[in-house]
């Protein structure tokens, strides 16, 4: 087995992963280190795994998968990765005290909470914080799977990074 090349390596292999993940500007809520549904909503498996690290391993997946079919150039990593996802899908649900969006956890159907993720763009999470607030003012109904009741379902996100264009699509239960 190769020999981890640096003390946070060192820590990962050991499972202290967590202690070693310091974004560069930290919120409120991301002082705890991880996002609060890290593990659940199966998104950011990576993100308590210092950022070399996490190339490191995709790249040896990657030669895994491919290396056998061409030639593969090494991963060239971001300035900053966090934030870079353009396509976000958010589901919309019904909770007695308002509309909460988020994601489904993993291999269920239930909602769990995103109020901003780390790997979300910034804009589309502001957008549907937004639309969330225009659903309780509109008194619109967000659909709920066991009755079949209700008009929105979920909220489609696009953001053009060079374009800067942003995409909004309401999905809804009913034409």
């Amino acid at each position: 087995m190769k020999k981890p090349n640096s003390e946070k390596e060192q820590n990962y292999k050991r499972g202290n992963a967590q202690k070693y993940y310091v974004p560069k500007k930290r919120s409120q809520k991301q002082k705890t280190g991880l996002c609060p549904v890290a593990g659940k909503c199966g998104g950011c498996q990576y993100l308590a795994i210092p950022y070399e690290i996490q190339l490191r391993e995709k790249q040896k997946q990657v030669d895994k998968l491919l290396s056998e079919f061409a030639p593969v150039d090494s991963i060239i990593g971001m300035k900053n990765p966090f934030h870079y996802r353009n396509k976000i899908h958010a589901v919309l649900h019904h909770k007695k005290n308002g509309v909460i969006s988020g994601i489904y956890e993993k291999g269920t159907h239930k909602v769990l909470p995103v109020e901003s993720c780390l790997i979300e763009n910034q804009r589309a999470d502001a957008i549907i914080q937004t639309i969330r607030k225009l659903i309780i003012s509109f008194k619109l109904t967000v659909y709920n799977e066991d009755t079949g009741y209700g008009l929105l379902r979920h909220v489609l996100i696009r953001t053009g990074y060079h374009s800067g264009q942003i995409l909004v699509v309401l999905v809804t239960a009913q034409a």
